[in-house]
């Protein structure tokens, strides 16, 4: 995960005021998973990348894409 997917991830996680833990439990992983995702410790494989879009309500572009004008 490249230091601006791991940053977008935190920004939109934390735009829908979900803690670590809340994300976790939603899509079935650990809390210390979402905080190395986070940080870039450990590359999400692409059906998490699913999950996290989903239930943050995001397309996996927004995630996983740089755009020159994106929030993040």
């Amino acid at each position: 995960m490249s230091h601006l997917t791991a940053k977008r991830l935190k920004y939109y996680r934390e735009k829908a005021r979900m803690s670590p833990a809340e994300l976790a439990a939603l899509i079935g992983v650990e809390p210390t998973d979402i905080i190395d995702y986070e940080t870039g410790r450990v590359v999400p494989d692409m059906r998490i990348y699913f999950k996290l879009s989903h239930v943050l309500d995001i397309s996996t572009d927004e995630l996983l894409v740089f755009e020159k004008n994106a929030e993040i």
